[in-house]
């Protein structure tokens, strides 16, 4: 007895010794190669952009982190020395607060070594000599000169880590009496990354709002400048 295939299980019978040939094999590898580099480009890419994203806040971060501990001193300064070249040549400034008890206080100001740093000391001090500075502490690190002009200088001037902003010493003079003094400070921060290291331009201006062009001393506190 012959038992007849139906017409759908027939139509699903291989005909034929049909199969992948090597030109489709061919094909398809040189198609997942191409996809494939296509992803791993994109990824690379991504982990660029996000390892140059990390950098650049962490670089902000610093200077960051260096003007907030600046702002509240020399925020209520009632002076601030004419800032210049400490020890060593590394830019400084001075500036003269007041304690609870109404005693005055120099607190010196120092970009060295890749470190923004401070220290303070009794403004009662007559001489180099007698002047008893506490540590050096450091309100930030990798910190650097800036590299780029000040805009109110000139592209010929050199670029300024601490000065008076749109104006020097001498011209102040030519301000009202009660124009508070104001100082500006541009760092360059840099920070390291796992694909080389990014560095970002940053400035503050701080308005020491105890103090007037009449009561400016261009050497305030300046005594303890030099001392390393």
């Amino acid at each position: 007895m012959k038992t007849r295939v139906p017409v759908w299980a027939r139509r699903a019978l291989p005909r034929g010794d049909a199969g992948v040939t090597m030109i489709d094999l061919v094909v398809a590898m040189v198609l997942m190669a191409i996809i494939g580099s296509i992803v791993t480009g994109g990824i690379a890419q991504l982990y660029r952009m996000t390892d140059a994203t990390d950098r650049m806040d962490e670089a902000q971060s610093q200077a960051s982190l260096a003007y907030s501990g600046l702002q509240p001193e020399i925020g209520v300064a009632y002076d601030i020395s004419e800032p210049g070249a400490g020890a060593g040549g590394d830019p400084s400034v001075e500036y003269v607060t007041q304690d609870a008890n109404g005693q005055r206080i120099c607190h010196q100001l120092r970009l060295s070594g890749g470190m923004l740093k401070a220290r303070q000391w009794p403004a009662s001090a007559t001489t180099a000599a007698a002047v008893s500075a506490t540590a050096w502490r450091v309100l930030a690190s990798g910190l650097s000169a800036p590299g780029t002009p000040d805009t109110d200088t000139g592209a010929a001037a050199a670029p300024q880590t601490l000065h008076f902003p749109d104006f020097s010493t001498p011209s102040l003079t030519n301000l009202p009496s009660a124009t508070p003094l104001q100082l500006r400070i541009r760092l360059t921060a840099t920070a390291g990354g796992a694909k080389g290291s990014t560095r970002r331009d940053t400035q503050t201006t701080i308005v020491a709002a105890n103090s007037a062009v009449r009561w400016h001393d261009p050497v305030a506190c300046s005594l303890g400048r030099n001392t390393p």
